[in-house]
């Protein structure tokens, strides 16, 4: 079976973390999916950062690629999961590995709002 690679911004991510979502995060992406009846992430490419927003202020940059939200690791983790590990509520620790682009690794620590 093919897979389908979906490229999908702001309706898998950039809505969750700000509109549906419990909590404000306040980042935008570019995330790239793959398969069909179980998709998975195979990137999550931050686009987008809320001056003064929780993900600003815990060092998120434009550019990172998120390798893992609170231990789902990417590429791998399914959208299903990724989407429930975003979706925090307000003073919760949102835990995510990045890859800056210098190709250092680092743990960032959001605090949801």
């Amino acid at each position: 079976m093919q897979k389908i690679r979906l490229n999908i911004f702001a309706l898998l991510f950039i809505l969750p973390l700000n509109v549906m979502a419990k909590g404000s995060i306040g980042m935008g992406a570019d995330v790239s999916v793959d398969g069909i009846f179980s998709p998975e992430v195979v990137e999550f490419k931050v686009k987008s950062v809320v001056e003064g927003s929780a993900a600003d202020k815990a060092g998120v940059t434009v550019g990172q690629l998120v390798i893992a939200i609170d231990g789902c690791k990417i590429p791998g983790c399914s959208t299903s999961k990724a989407q429930d590990l975003m979706d925090r509520e307000t003073g919760d620790v949102l835990p995510l590995r990045v890859r800056n682009e210098d190709g250092s690794e680092e743990l960032l620590t959001i605090h949801v709002e």
